[in-house]
């Protein structure tokens, strides 16, 4: 028996927009802007109660296929997910530019919550949601590649829908990072290493931690938000997307029948050779047409594709977060971001 509108509502609505707990923290976002484009990003939560509410942020990677992170989905029972969930398009989820449902949810098999009063980070931090159709946005490039020393230092761009400096959220906000450090789970971030202290914070749960691929000449998905300090103010972590490469291509496959990236982003039949594709080991058919006497096809001209659960759902707790040699031991003020 399916559940009642007035009971989704009460669930939901004591899920995600309750009080915080005693030891919870409500911190603005740290040195973000409204970020007008990367329509991949969108925000997931429901409209159950009337009016839109954002838990969690998250990225569009196939046309149907979404990531978030596990936290973000492990305390809100599927079918309850998948009746009353949405997904928010656009910049802000108060003026929407389109809504979908979800129809499947899967949560890494392998994901561990938090334990041990914050001692232990969460592992497999990850989660895939299906939509009920596809979404109505070029699908955003991810990482399969393993995370190596080459990465550090480069700079990111992280993206979600948490709070801002007047305590609300649901706005699409972005901020210039840098990796500061990796180790089996998470890249690492910062504060000192940005621009006004940058990183992220509440409600950008879910979101993605990007970096700039130069050999797709777009921004890629390099993590998913998982957590950080409480007070915004030191450090966060991001899982790794390499990490679960076989796991979230295996869903997508099943989703969609390929789990050939430039095939689910159009670059198969965009009229170009992108040869690039053949580098990742998913050769474009447009680059054979040309080396056989086909049609001619031009150069290719890329175009880029253009948090953390709120502490009111109760999830908020602190962490001692156990970072790599590289990363020292700080405060075990940690929390989820």
């Amino acid at each position: 028996m399916h559940p009642t509108p007035a009971l989704l509502a009460a669930t939901l609505g004591g899920a995600l927009a309750g009080p915080p707990p005693a030891d919870a923290v409500m911190p603005v976002i740290i040195n973000g802007e409204v970020e007008n484009g990367l329509s991949a990003v969108i925000s997931i939560g429901t409209d159950a109660l009337g009016d839109p509410i954002s838990f969690c942020t998250a990225s569009v990677i196939a046309p149907r296929v979404v990531l978030t992170a596990a936290h973000c989905t492990e305390f809100i029972p599927v079918e309850l997910l998948t009746i009353a969930g949405r997904a928010f398009f656009g910049t802000d989820i108060n003026a929407p530019t389109h809504t979908l449902n979800f129809e499947a949810v899967y949560l890494h098999p392998a994901y561990v919550e938090l334990a041990n009063g914050g001692e232990q980070l969460p592992e497999y931090d990850l989660s895939v949601l299906i939509l009920a159709e596809d979404a109505p946005v070029q699908p955003m490039w991810w990482r399969t590649e393993a995370v190596t020393d080459a990465d550090v230092g480069s700079p990111l761009l992280s993206v979600g829908f948490g709070l801002d400096e007047r305590n609300r959220s649901g706005v699409k906000r972005s901020a210039p990072l840098q990796l500061d450090g990796y180790d089996e789970q998470f890249v690492i971030v910062r504060n000192a290493s940005n621009a006004a202290g940058a990183n992220i914070c509440s409600g950008d749960s879910g979101g993605p931690q990007l970096i700039w691929d130069e050999q797709v000449d777009d921004w890629r998905q390099l993590a998913v938000h998982s957590w950080g300090d409480t007070d915004c103010a030191r450090r966060s972590g991001s899982t790794r997307t390499d990490i679960a490469a076989d796991w979230v291509r295996g869903i997508v496959q099943a989703t969609h029948g390929t789990a050939d990236q430039c095939m689910l982003l159009g670059y198969h039949t965009n009229g170009l050779c992108d040869d690039f594709c053949g580098a990742l080991g998913m050769a474009d058919p447009e680059c054979a047409s040309a080396d056989t006497g086909g049609p001619p096809v031009q150069d290719a001209e890329l175009k880029t594709t253009c948090s953390s659960v709120s502490s009111a759902t109760g999830l908020a707790v602190l962490l001692m977060p156990l970072m790599g040699a590289a990363l020292r031991r700080e405060s075990p003020n940690v929390d989820r971001t």
